[in-house]
C-alpha cells in the first residue's frame, strides 16, 4: 500500500510531502516498509522509493499494490515492479466520487451507490471509469480483502 502525506507548512511551497509503505504479509499482518519524503507524489520520488526497496530486500515484485488515483505512484510501480498488480484504494476512489456529488446526498450514496446512477451520472462514470482497477482485490484470499482495498493506512 502506497500513499503520500501531505503537510501545511507554513512557508513551504515547494510541496513536499512523506511517502509511506505499507505491506502485508501472507499472515496478514501489516508492516512498514518504507517512510521517506518526497515531492508531490512524483513519479521520480516513488521511483527513488521503489527501487530503494528493490535494491535492499524487496527483488521479486509484490503481488499486489494498493494505491490512491495518483499517476507518479503507479507510473514508478510499472517501472519499477511490471509484474505487480494495482488495486485502486476504496476509501480514495469513494471519496473522489462522493465530491462530484452535492453534500446533501453523500451520507444515502455512501449506503448505496449504485441506486443513482440515473440522476448522478458523473459520479458513476466516475467508478465505472476504474472498474477493474477497484476490483482486483478479488484476486486474492478473501481474508485479505478488508485489509488490501484501500491504502489508508488506519
Amino acid at each position: 500500500m502506497g500513499d503520500g502525506i501531505h503537510f501545511n507548512v507554513r512557508g513551504d511551497n515547494h510541496r513536499s510531502c512523506i511517502l509511506v509503505l505499507i505491506g502485508a504479509t501472507d499472515k496478514d499482518k501489516k508492516e512498514l516498509i518504507a517512510i521517506e519524503d518526497g515531492f508531490r507524489e512524483s513519479e521520480q520520488s516513488w521511483s527513488v522509493v521503489l527501487q530503494g526497496l528493490r535494491n535492499r530486500h524487496l527483488d521479486k515484485a509484490p503481488k499486489l499494490a494498493i494505491g490512491d488515483g495518483v499517476l507518479g505512484f503507479w507510473e514508478a510501480l510499472a517501472n519499477v515492479y511490471p509484474e505487480a498488480k494495482g488495486q485502486r484504494c476504496w476509501v480514495h476512489k469513494i471519496t473522489n466520487v462522493l465530491n462530484k456529488l452535492p453534500k446533501s446526498v453523500q451520507p444515502k450514496v455512501k449506503d448505496a451507490i449504485n441506486r443513482f446512477e440515473a440522476m448522478y451520472a458523473r459520479a458513476m462514470s466516475c467508478l465505472v471509469k476504474c472498474k477493474t482497477a477497484i476490483l482486483a482485490f478479488y484476486d486474492f484470499p478473501v481474508e485479505h480483502w478488508c485489509h488490501i482495498r484501500t491504502s489508508y493506512p488506519l
